[in-house]
């Protein structure tokens, strides 16, 4: 299935809803729904690393999300979908539109066991990133106790960068998640990701080296490992470590990442309720250069970051949000480092639909 057919999700959703009333004594269907809604500035709407480009606008952003779970006796069956758009007040040709969804069921096998598959993909079409980005798994999760999860998955990867197809690359992938419940309210997660990439490019050689014999095809070993903590009592707090090696046999690309995270989620008076997240990033690369700056701003999570949220419920199923964030990023380059900088905030409105 591709993103392009937004509609194949929720006509999904909704035939599940219609089988419900047949087998309602044995299954039972779950979601929810939201609409959002924002208006706010951005000081660097062409995200521009040199800063001399940078230009600040006025966004207008709109948001629906919808998630469902089908509990039946044999299995659990889930999906959501969400669509976006960024609209630009002077900039258009940086307004975007992005989708994506997730298709899940598992099985039991015995009482300690599930056997599952699951597909993720998603589709940003406009401005000058646009791309889709495909992931489809089989995983096993086994709980030998009510404290201990432990989960592995397979996939495979498709990733397919528009502007340029030679970023483009097919992956096999697997990894590993350990979630441990101390007790209610602390618990820890370990885990560890493998991918193998393919481009859809030579590799680039050394410029200061001999030149190879033959052109060769590149790829990329990515290993990720990270260890998290949660503790959601009163206040709901999270912080985590997370080592990304990059290697490539492309001159330029290979990277290796430190990324520490937190977050917390806090309830002040008046019904207010504050949401802060912040990453550091500390990077270093090899080749003292860095050969594709825009692709690291393909996501937001790439970069060094601070973002607030303000949230306070004006009725049982409307809240006012107010949003500020953050970005940092320095990159090696031939000659100088490349800088980049962005601050987004707004103010807009959530609708809980059901």
């Amino acid at each position: 299935m591709t993103l392009s057919n937004s509609g194949a999700l929720p006509l999904l959703f909704a035939l599940a809803a219609a089988s419900v009333s047949s087998i309602e004594a044995r299954a039972e269907l779950q979601g929810n729904a939201r609409l959002s809604g924002s208006v706010g500035v951005d000081s660097n709407a062409r995200r521009d690393f040199q800063q001399v480009g940078a230009q600040v606008d006025g966004v207008l952003s709109a948001v629906g999300s919808g998630q469902a779970r089908w509990l039946l006796p044999w299995s659990l069956l889930s999906g959501s979908y969400d669509l976006g758009v960024r609209k630009f007040l002077t900039l258009s040709a940086e307004d975007f539109l992005v989708q994506s969804a997730t298709l899940g069921a598992s099985i039991p096998i015995v009482k300690l066991f599930d056997v599952g598959v699951e597909g993720w993909g998603k589709d940003r079409r406009g401005g000058p990133r646009g791309y889709t980005d495909l992931v489809g798994a089989g995983f096993l999760e086994l709980a030998p106790t009510s404290a201990l999860t432990i989960r592995v998955r397979g996939a495979f990867h498709r990733f397919i960068y528009h502007p340029f197809f030679p970023y483009s690359f097919s992956a096999g992938e697997g990894s590993g998640r350990l979630q441990y419940r101390i007790d209610r309210y602390h618990s820890l997660s370990l885990f560890g990701d493998l991918s193998f990439r393919s481009y859809n490019a030579i590799a680039d050689s050394d410029p200061n080296g001999p030149p190879p014999e033959r052109p060769v095809q590149r790829s990329d070993r990515v290993t990720i490992g990270g260890l998290s903590y949660r503790y959601g009592g009163p206040v709901l707090v999270s912080v985590g470590y997370t080592y990304g090696d990059f290697s490539s046999n492309s001159f330029g690309q290979t990277a290796h990442r430190h990324r520490l995270a937190a977050s917390a989620g806090v309830r002040l008076p008046w019904k207010w309720t504050l949401l802060a997240e912040g990453v550091l990033q500390f990077t270093t690369y090899p080749d003292k250069i860095f050969a594709a700056p825009q692709i690291l701003l393909i996501d937001d999570e790439n970069l060094n970051s601070i973002s607030l949220k303000l949230a306070r419920p004006l009725s049982s199923d409307l809240d006012l949000e107010l949003q500020y964030a953050f970005y940092h990023a320095s990159l090696p380059g031939p000659d100088a480092t490349y800088r980049y900088v962005r601050m987004v905030g707004g103010i807009g409105l959530t609708w809980r639909l059901w």
